[in-house]
């Protein structure tokens, strides 16, 4: 296996650069949480290899690694910090590798279980990502993802989502997308999910928006009066639902899929 990255995948990744202190101080806390509840459905088995496609800065790869020691991780990921901050973690029977989760170098029927949290909504192309978690499972593999659904008032990424379409920016719709077509579509059978919901310690509009600041809606807009004035959209929202009594939340949907035998 190599750590060669595509040149095209290169300049995508500059940009992701600037997330990854970001996310260490924000997200990674939400993704860990999100997946513990995954790694209970992996139902993994001595010397089982896993692939974590997008696996960020290994924190996910080190609590896996105390919860079931006795398996073996690869993890990919396109960010090149993220991956140095992976490795420097040490972590037994792990490699981590910088590349393109829509373009694995793996050889077929490869892993026993793969995973992916909070990737398949951040990738141009959702059916490549799962027809090569198809490929590179074994058969009787499992293939258990997550993304981040926008269902209930309070929660945080919806907040986010509703403030840019009220400065006019953004998509009309909220709907919640459902992947498991193209799971189906891709060959896996017995797909289900299941909506979760993890709390975010939050008790106010600025501490709202310093945790979403970091996002790439938020940090794509150029216009400073723009700017402003969605962080004050989130800011109202945020207040409005904190004197209902609503603590603060993101969504996730978690969904399992078998690739057959």
């Amino acid at each position: 296996m190599t750590s060669d990255i595509p040149v095209s995948l290169a300049s995508k990744a500059v940009k992701y650069e600037n997330f990854v202190n970001a996310y260490e101080n924000t997200f990674e806390l939400y993704n860990k949480l999100v997946f513990n509840l995954i790694i209970p459905l992996l139902n993994l088995e001595l010397n089982h290899t896993l692939l974590d496609l997008g696996c960020g800065n290994g924190s996910c790869e080190e609590l896996l690694s105390i919860q079931r020691p006795y398996i073996n991780i690869i993890g990919i990921d396109s960010s090149k910090s993220m991956i140095s901050r992976a490795l420097s973690r040490l972590i037994p029977n792990t490699e981590f590798i910088q590349g393109d989760c829509l373009r694995l170098r793996f050889a077929d029927c490869f892993f026993d279980r793969c995973v992916a949290n909070f990737v398949i909504n951040s990738v141009k192309n959702p059916e490549k990502l799962i027809s090569e978690a198809f490929r590179v499972l074994k058969p009787g593999g499992i293939f258990v993802f997550s993304y981040p659904i926008l269902k209930d008032s309070n929660d945080l990424l919806k907040i986010l989502k509703k403030s840019l379409r009220k400065v006019k920016i953004g998509p009309k719709s909220s709907k919640i997308i459902d992947y498991s077509p193209l799971c189906q579509a891709g060959g896996f059978y017995q797909v289900r999910f299941f909506d979760t919901n993890v709390g975010v310690c939050i008790k106010s509009g600025n501490e709202a928006c310093d945790f979403l600041a970091p996002l790439k809606d938020l940090a794509k807009i150029k216009d400073k009066e723009l700017y402003k004035k969605v962080f004050e959209n989130i800011s109202e929202f945020v207040k409005t639902e904190l004197v209902n009594g609503k603590a603060l939340v993101i969504g996730s949907r978690i969904v399992i899929a078998y690739k057959p035998y």
